[in-house]
């Protein structure tokens, strides 16, 4: 009968390890899940910043792209309008009274 005392203590021992040892893997199962909600979480940023990235990345080839046009047409306009120039009379005048200067001044220091 002893030995069948010992028996049954020991079987329930062996159950409250029992019990105890599935609570522990409750809980672990618990924080496990959690974890990996949080991992989602942040693969879901990392993937909405890269997003964002390329976004970005577009938008700045975009503008890369605006100003190079932009910079082309500056260079024409201005071309256009140094070509206007120099049909003027204005331009021909001060071209021509810059000539007869320098003339004048280099007569002037030769005879010095």
């Amino acid at each position: 009968m002893e030995t069948l005392d010992q028996t049954h203590l020991l079987v329930q021992e062996n159950e409250g390890l029992l019990q105890e040892s599935l609570k522990n893997i409750s809980e672990l199962e618990a924080a496990v899940g959690a974890r990996e909600e949080r991992l989602q979480n942040s693969v879901k940023i990392i993937e909405d910043q890269e997003e964002s990235l390329r976004t970005r990345d577009e938008k700045i080839c975009e503008l890369e792209g605006t100003i190079d046009c932009l910079h082309s047409e500056m260079d024409k306009k201005f071309e256009e309008a140094v070509e206007v120039f120099k049909r003027s009379d204005y331009y021909r005048t001060t071209i021509g009274m810059v000539g007869v200067c320098g003339h004048e001044m280099a007569y002037r220091k030769s005879h010095e």
